[in-house]
């Protein structure tokens, strides 16, 4: 456990895959912010935590505090911020300050349409409308996404140093696997241990 300067206590990651899953809310309406964190921790405690920020420099704060051990693992951001500072322009500023990774998903309404091309190209992942979505759906996308795709990256990680011996026993082969935005597992590219790569390419579900 780690204590961040605003006092919140956040889960360090023990393992590759993520036993719980830490989401930072950032949202200046304090009843919106605190529905959704309320709700996560008294009902979803077992495996999701949220963290609650109410200014982009606590989002920041939050994050730069704990950016050694990554261990805010979800972001979801009000398009809607009070003051100079969009929700967008604050998932610009999470990108330049080194967060590439980490996924971002936002709260938006239909009438900002138009401004969402912006947020995908800063890698948002996923939209969810403020005016019409609740707490458990909300919960149910989060989950969703965490089974498809950070589970498929962790299955990434352990097996993309797995080696396929040819019939002389030597070491040639290895896989990659890569995901579709949506965490499906498209195929395997065998990569040869030197550094080549074969052209073969599989397609392939998994149950």
């Amino acid at each position: 456990m780690k204590q961040t300067k605003t006092g919140e206590k956040i889960e360090k990651k023990e393992s590759k895959v993520q036993e719980i899953t830490n989401i930072l809310f950032v949202d200046t309406e304090i009843g919106t912010r605190h529905l959704i964190t309320n709700y996560i921790n008294n009902n979803e405690s077992d495996s999701l935590k949220a963290f609650a920020a109410g200014s982009v420099a606590e989002a920041v704060r939050i994050l730069w505090d704990n950016k050694d051990n990554l261990e805010i693992h979800i972001i979801v951001v009000s398009y809607f911020l009070s003051g100079r500072t969009s929700g967008i322009e604050l998932i610009e500023i999470i990108r330049q300050l080194g967060f590439k990774d980490i996924p971002i998903f936002m709260l938006t309404r239909r009438d900002v349409e138009p401004e969402l091309d912006r947020a995908q190209f800063w890698g948002v992942r996923g939209f969810f409308n403020k005016t019409t979505i609740t707490s458990d759906e909300i919960v149910k996308k989060l989950r969703r996404y965490i089974k498809e795709v950070m589970l498929y990256e962790a299955e990434i990680y352990e097996e993309k140093n797995r080696l396929v011996k040819n019939k002389s026993g030597e070491s040639q082969y290895r896989f990659l696997r890569w995901t579709s935005p949506r965490g499906k597992n498209r195929g395997i590219c065998l990569g040869r241990s030197d550094g080549a790569f074969d052209e073969n390419e599989e397609d392939f579900d998994e149950e």
